[in-house]
C-alpha cells in the first residue's frame, strides 16, 4: 500500500519597528571614548578639565540630542487597544512573513491587502502607507503544491496626530497680527483622533511646565502678554504641539469729545453755538477701539 504525504506549510507575519540604525553603534563608540577619557585623566578633577574636554562634550551632548530626534522621526510605532483587541500602527512599521516546512522545502509567500483580488509574492518586509483599517490576508505554498489556508492578520494604520484647537469664551481680537482679549476670557481646548484616540493633553501658561488638561476653563486675568503653549499625544504616540501668544488688553480706552467752535462758559454751565459740530473721538494704546457709542440727554 502506498503512503500519500502531504506537506503543510506554516507562515508566521513578524512586526518590528525601524529604528535608527546607527543609534546603538554610536552609542557603543560613545561608550568606550569616554571610557578611554576616564582612564586617561583619572587623576584630574573636573575643575581642570581642558577647553578641549568640554567642548568635544558639548559636541557629543548636541550629536546625542539630533540622535534622538532621528531616532523619534523613524522609529515605527504599535499599540493595542486593551478594550477592543485592535493593533495600530504606523506607517514606519514593517512586516516581515516567515515560514517553515515539516516536510518539503517552502517555495515562496505571497499575501495580498485588503480586498484585493491579486496575491503578491512575498519578497522581503514592507509596511502599508494609507491611513485606516487595513486586513493582511498571507499564506505559504511549498515544493509540492499545498497552500496554507490563509491567515489573517487586522490592523489600523494612524500616521497623524491629535488634531487640537483653542477655543476662547469671547472671540480674539486681531489687530497687527497680535491676538487681543479682554482680561477676565477664558479658553478651553478641543482635541480629536481619528484613529487611536487621544491620550494626553497638556499645556502650561507663561510656564515651560506642562500640566494636564482635564477639561477645565483656563481664565486670562493678568495684563499683558500671555504664552500658552500646549501639546497632545494619541495612544499610538504622535504628538502635536503648539503655542499661541496672546496680548490681555486691561486698560479702559479714552474717549473725547471736541467742538467744532470753542465753548463759552456762562456761569457754571457751559454754552455751545447753533452751528456747533461735535466730534467724538476714542482712542486705545492696547487692542483698539471697537465702537464708540453716544446718546443725548436720556434718549
Amino acid at each position: 500500500m502506498k503512503r500519500l504525504l502531504i506537506a503543510l506549510s506554516v507562515v508566521s507575519l513578524i512586526i518590528f519597528n525601524p529604528v535608527f540604525s546607527q543609534t546603538e553603534d554610536t552609542g557603543e563608540r560613545k561608550t568606550e571614548t569616554t571610557g578611554e577619557t576616564t582612564k586617561t585623566d583619572e587623576k584630574k578633577t573636573e575643575d581642570t578639565k581642558t577647553e578641549d574636554t568640554k567642548t568635544e562634550e558639548k559636541k557629543t551632548e548636541e550629536k546625542k540630542t539630533e540622535e534622538k530626534k532621528t531616532e523619534e522621526k523613524t522609529a515605527g510605532l504599535m499599540w493595542t487597544d486593551p478594550k477592543t483587541n485592535v493593533i495600530y500602527v504606523n506607517s514606519k512599521v514593517q512586516f516581515t512573513l516567515k515560514s517553515k516546512d515539516e516536510l518539503s522545502e517552502v517555495d515562496f509567500i505571497e499575501y495580498k491587502l485588503d480586498d484585493s483580488s491579486t496575491y503578491i509574492k512575498y519578497s522581503g518586509a514592507f509596511s502599508v502607507q494609507k491611513e485606516g483599517s487595513h486586513t493582511i490576508i498571507y499564506r505559504a505554498v511549498d515544493k509540492a503544491g499545498n497552500r496554507e489556508v490563509d491567515q489573517v492578520f487586522n490592523m489600523v494604520v494612524d500616521n497623524n496626530p491629535p488634531k487640537i484647537r483653542v477655543l476662547p469664551a469671547k472671540p480674539f481680537h486681531i489687530k497687527n497680527d497680535n491676538k487681543y482679549t479682554s482680561a477676565g476670557n477664558f479658553f478651553t481646548f478641543h482635541v480629536t483622533d481619528d484613529y487611536s484616540g487621544v491620550k494626553t493633553v497638556e499645556y502650561g501658561v507663561n510656564s515651560n511646565e506642562l500640566k494636564k488638561y482635564e477639561g477645565d476653563v483656563i481664565k486670562l486675568s493678568s495684563s499683558g502678554t500671555q504664552f500658552i503653549k500646549y501639546q497632545a499625544v494619541d495612544n499610538l504616540g504622535n504628538k502635536v504641539a503648539g503655542n499661541l501668544v496672546i496680548e490681555v488688553d486691561a486698560e479702559k480706552p479714552v474717549v473725547e469729545i471736541i467742538p467744532s467752535i470753542s465753548l463759552f462758559k456762562v456761569g457754571e454751565k457751559q454754552y455751545a453755538r447753533r452751528t456747533t459740530a461735535f466730534e467724538v473721538k476714542g482712542t486705545d494704546a492696547g487692542s483698539g477701539v471697537s465702537q464708540i457709542l453716544v446718546k443725548i440727554d436720556g434718549s
